[in-house]
This record gives C-alpha cells, structure tokens and sequence, in this order.
C-alpha cells in the first residue's frame, strides 16, 4: 500500500483561537512532538527508496514563526479564503503537493505561527509515503493528547502493515517522478450546509446515497459535463480496508491502510450526462456506480490484496474496472479521485486550546476532491467543506451547477471565539 503512492506530503493547517501565554505553548508543542515520537518513532526518520524508512532518528522538522501584523480573525471572516496566503502557514515554500523545503525524503515537518492577537495556526505535512488520513489523525491525536500531559499507550500506534500488505522490492517504480501533465487546475473551497446537502439530495433524486457520495457524483457530473472531448469517465473513491478485513486491523495500525476503488462510466452514458441537465439525470448513475465501488471493498477482496502478490492484484482490480466500462481503449479515459474525510477526527485534534476554529487542506492533487467536515462552532454537523482541484472549465462549471440547485453560503463559517 505504501509502495504504491507516489512521493508527496500531505499538509493540514490548524487554526486555533487567541491562548494567554502563545509562547510558552510554542515550547509546549515542540517538548510534546518529542515526547510522543518516541512512539511514532518513522516519523523522525528519512525515507530511505521505495520500501524502507531509515529510523536513525534524524528528527522531524518543527519551524517558529511570527504574524505580528496579523489577527485571526482576518482568514476566519473572509468570505473566500485566500489558499496562497493559508499557505504561508506550512513549512515549505510553495505549499506545493510534494510541499516540504527540506528533501523528500523527511517525513514529518511542522510550523507554528503565532498571530498578533494571540491565535496560533499549526501546519503540519506528513509523507503520504508512509502514513494515510487515519494514521496522520491518529500521530495527531497523540501529539495533542501529549501536549496536555495525558499521553498514554492507547495513542500508540500498531506497526504492523508490512505483515498483512508485505513490501516486495521492486514492485512498484519509486515514485519520485512527476505525474503526467495535466491542464492548469484550479484549486476552490465550497462550503455546504447541512440543509443544503439534503437539498441536494432531495433535486438530483440521490436521497438513496450517503451525503458524501451525492456531493462527490455532482462534482464529478459537473466535470464530464465540461469536457469538450467525450470519454469514458472514470471515479477512483479512497476506502479504509481497516474495517473490511476478515481480521478487523486496530484504527492504530498505522501506514496506508487505504485503496482507491474504481467506478466507471461507459461513453453512451458519459454522452446521456454531456446532453442532460443535471437535475434531468435521475438514474443517479454516478451516486450508485460510486456505491457498487465502495461496496466491493469487502473482505474477500481485501484478502485478495494480501501477501506477496497482492500489489499487482490491486493493479488488475483497477485494470478490470477500467476495461469493463470501455476505458482501456487507445481513446483512454479521464480520471477523478474523491476522499471523504468526514468520518476522521479533524476537530478532536486538541492541544489544550480547545478545538480548531478551522481546519483546512491546502493542496490537492490534480483532478481530485477532498471533503472536510465543518468546525464545531459553526453547529453544522451534517454540513461540509468541499476541496476541489479541477480544470478551470470544470471548476466554473460546478460552481453554476452548485448557485442553480443549492445557492451558496457567502459566509466563511465560524468567528472567533
């Protein structure tokens, strides 16, 4: 599973209102990352090829930072927040996917930067190499737990990956190379409300799918939509196999323990979606291609992804999907990934300060969509955070489709408290 993701960091930025003493839990928070690496102990190590971390305790990166001409209270209260100036709460550059200044090689690098009215913002990247959405929550939860004196053995994490997907050198290319070129994306932030989701629901006649797979089958309408070219449409949607194991793996087990599952869409129906309104398509055959895909990742076929074989059994599953819908021929496909990470705890990751005013992605893959869910004070617990990176038809496309069936909150979500 490790080997089989490309070279890049994951990066989350946490903002978390005005605390009295900001410099002193500054301190806190680096003593604490120390203290609970000792038992994440990979993460101060380097990543050594394309099967191996070299724990030599090398350290993760923790940077100090200053935003005295800054409040808070000017990124929660924008109505469109500016993804270049969230950025500069990362430690790296550019904030790119592949983000960290240092080599790729360091796993886990950190930024704290204190505002002028006291707020801190905590930006974290951690190397997709190693660690999925539910292990770099759990590395979270545990750093947060020991920066409030309460670390105990039920945050350490479990190692055990290797003996249920064992590496195999070779197997897959180090993926340190750039992925094939894609149209200049746009990178955009839609806010939807709970009442809004059902609204949603309710008019494209998907009340039969989960909130998170009709959102993600409008995004992914709207994008076949937009295309000029006609093509087999392909959706790859990120499911947990800890819970669909025969031997159900601990939510500890740290590493990739995720596999994308594939839903297809033939070129005549591809054709019926291109012609149609949205709201005229309702077969809901995205809602329930996106259903059939996440069901199929049952026990049986996460055994079929064990032992020695099992990375190139991942790659026929998703070969397999793709020709049965036609994709596999010299006209190809296009491609778009959706994650949910509404069952994760995004604002359970609490250093002492109480939970996040926000929390927020600030990169994306190409042609892929992320969905957060919204921060406590917002009182929106069916509501959500939709991150997209689409081609700028696709993206302009959405946002028309989104303002027709369910008119957008202009309002950013939370004031500080």
């Amino acid at each position: 599973m490790d080997q089989n993701h490309p070279l890049y960091h994951l990066p989350v930025v946490f903002f978390y209102s005005a605390t009295p003493s900001a410099a002193d839990d500054i301190g806190t928070l680096k003593s604490s990352l120390s203290t609970v690496l000792a038992s994440f102990y990979p993460l101060a190590g380097r990543l050594s090829g394309n099967s191996l971390v070299d724990c030599g305790d090398q350290g993760a990166e923790f940077f100090e930072a200053r935003a005295p001409n800054a409040d808070l209270s000017e990124i929660l209260s924008s109505d469109e927040p500016d993804l270049g100036e969230v950025k500069k709460f990362l430690p790296c550059s550019k904030g790119e996917a592949s983000c960290c200044d240092s080599e790729p090689t360091v796993i886990l690098s950190v930024q704290a930067t204190v505002f002028r009215c006291g707020g801190i913002a905590v930006g974290v990247c951690i190397s997709h190499k190693i660690a999925d959405g539910r292990s770099f929550f759990s590395f979270l939860q545990g750093w947060a737990a020991a920066a409030r004196g309460s670390f105990s053995s039920e945050y350490s994490p479990s190692f055990d990956g290797a003996a249920v997907f064992p590496p195999k050198e070779n197997a897959v290319p180090n993926a340190a190379e750039q992925p094939p070129e894609k149209p200049p994306q746009v990178h955009k932030r839609f806010v939807l409300g709970g009442p809004k989701i059902a609204a949603l629901r309710e008019k494209t006649a998907s009340s039969a799918a989960t909130r998170f797979q009709a959102v993600a089958a409008l995004v992914w309408r709207c994008a076949v939509r937009a295309r000029p070219v006609a093509r087999v449409a392909v959706a790859v949607v990120v499911a947990n196999t800890r819970s669909r194991m025969e031997l159900r793996s601990p939510n500890g087990s740290f590493g990739n323990c995720c596999t994308g599952t594939l839903a297809g869409i033939p070129m005549d129906e591809v054709e019926n979606i291109a012609k149609s309104d949205v709201t005229e398509n309702t077969k809901c055959v995205l809602e329930e291609e996106m259903g059939a895909a996440v069901k199929r990742v049952d026990a049986e076929y996460v055994r079929r992804l064990q032992g020695e074989d099992g990375w190139q059994r991942q790659l026929e599953l998703g070969w397999e999907a793709v020709r049965k819908c036609g994709g596999a021929t010299e006209a190809g496909f296009d491609m778009n990934v959706f994650s949910s990470w509404l069952r994760l705890p995004v604002y359970e990751v609490n250093f002492g300060w109480g939970p996040a005013a926000w929390a927020c992605m600030t990169q994306l893959r190409p042609s892929s969509i992320v969905v957060l869910p919204r921060p406590p004070a917002a009182r929106d617990p069916q509501g959500m955070e939709v991150w997209a990176s689409l081609e700028q038809v696709e993206m302009a496309e959405l946002q028309r489709e989104l303002e027709k069936l369910v008119p957008l909150n202009p309002v950013h979500h939370v004031t500080q408290r």
